[in-house]
């Protein structure tokens, strides 16, 4: 998730009082469809068009479902309670309710040890409400490139994308492997301002609201090389599109299809998910498109906890999991990455410092998959910890927002370690 860093004029208004305002509730049925926000203003829509836009964005864009299987895997309550979580924010000491409010949470879910601790919906939804992933997306696609790796469907990361995209061939993707697109280092060109309306981002939007079959990749065959691949790190939400296309072109499957052979139905989803298409009966968006229920998130960050095991079977290679959340590159000079946010960015997961006394760095990093206005999976290792976030900022990230979460997690942690738990 790129952190778009806004005027301090306009940092202060959106995260002053007002954005502590409470959002009006909406109904989990289908809305009327005056109250969704406009496809192609997608990374614009007001307060009151998001939550029943997210949860219904199959009313706003092509979809297609992925299923789940016969059997769900068990997410139990746990027989104990979550206890007490204060975290510090600019030298004052803020408990949960605060956090929920304060970041328009949406929905909440803490998992550990394979049992719920704690499970909230707020702004309308339920447990059968689906949500949009916005980037947290991307980690589902790096997880598929693992699948596809492991299945022999993929023979190498190191292959050149134009390999399974020959549509790239003669453009500035000659030479990006899959490893770069994974890293975020393919050195082309490209600007992912969010509320830019010329910025690449938003061409990547307009190819979705117009439906229209192949603009994504026809408008990247026409980005230029600024770097050489592999030297720097450079946040591009259109090349995990790309690397939905070369999972497709490798399994020979729709993405959705493929997720849920190998993952979804296997591992024991709850519910059916659906994901997001570039046009009608078209490519699923693999910048981040995928919608599913809260305690579905849930499992998935459990999927991941374990290493990749999904109906008896490693789906995944052994090491990938520990390899999707190593950092490859150095991602400097970029928004998230300062003192107090993460530390890093692997194969498409953002990476931070091990949580709780006696950690061990590189062993018990956390690591999350995120997504733009607030979304997130949270894993914590260490402490057999998965948090789901859903939540409705009002843009699309700040410096202070991103900082207000990674202070929260951190006394989460804290928390759960103090108790024992």
């Amino acid at each position: 998730m790129t952190r778009y860093l806004l005027p301090l004029a306009f940092l202060a208004a959106a995260c002053g009082p007002r954005a502590d305002a409470p959002r009006p509730a909406d109904p989990a049925a289908a809305p009327a469809t005056d109250s969704l926000g406009a496809a192609r203003d997608l990374l614009f829509w007001k307060p009151d068009q998001q939550p029943p836009s997210y949860r219904h964005m199959d009313r706003i864009f092509a979809a297609r479902p992925f299923r789940k299987g016969a059997a769900v895997y068990p997410l139990p309550k746990s027989g104990r309670a979550l206890p007490p979580v204060t975290y510090q924010l600019a030298g004052r000491t803020l408990p949960l309710d605060s956090f929920l409010v304060r970041n328009h949470v949406a929905g909440f879910l803490v998992i550990q040890d394979g049992k719920i601790l704690d499970e909230r919906y707020l702004q309308g939804n339920d447990e059968r409400s689906h949500w949009m992933s916005f980037s947290v997306g991307k980690s589902v696609v790096s997880t598929l490139v693992g699948a596809a790796l492991a299945d022999g469907s993929i023979k190498s990361l190191d292959d050149p994308v134009t390999t399974y995209l020959p549509a790239l061939k003669g453009s500035a993707y000659e030479g990006v492997t899959v490893r770069h697109l994974l890293s975020m280092s393919s050195g082309i060109k490209y600007n992912e301002a969010y509320l830019n309306r010329d910025a690449d981002i938003n061409t990547v939007v307009e190819c979705m609201a117009g439906r229209t079959p192949g603009c994504i990749e026809k408008a990247a065959a026409g980005w230029p090389r600024e770097a050489p691949a592999g030297a720097r790190f450079n946040y591009n939400t259109a090349e995990t599109h790309l690397l939905g296309l070369v999972v497709q072109a490798a399994t020979r499957k729709p993405l959705a299809d493929y997720f849920s052979d190998t993952i979804w139905a296997p591992f024991g989803m709850e519910s059916d998910g659906y994901w997001l298409l570039e046009s009608d009966n078209g490519q699923e968006f693999g910048g981040g498109g995928c919608n599913m229920t809260l305690r579905d998130w849930g499992r998935f960050g459990l999927f991941i906890l374990n290493g990749g095991m999904a109906g008896g079977k490693q789906v995944l290679p052994k090491s990938w999991v520990r390899d999707a959340s190593t950092p490859h590159i150095p991602a400097t000079g970029y928004g998230k990455l300062e003192p107090g946010l993460a530390m890093g960015y692997g194969y498409l997961w953002w990476l931070y410092p091990p949580a709780g006394k006696g950690a061990v760095p590189n062993v018990d990093r956390a690591f999350a998959a995120e997504g733009v206005f607030g979304q997130s999976i949270h894993i914590d290792p260490k402490l057999k910890l998965v948090v789901v976030t859903w939540s409705t900022w009002p843009v699309p990230g700040t410096a202070e927002l991103e900082a207000e979460s990674t202070a929260f997690m951190s006394g989460l942690s804290g928390a759960l370690e103090a108790a024992g738990h």
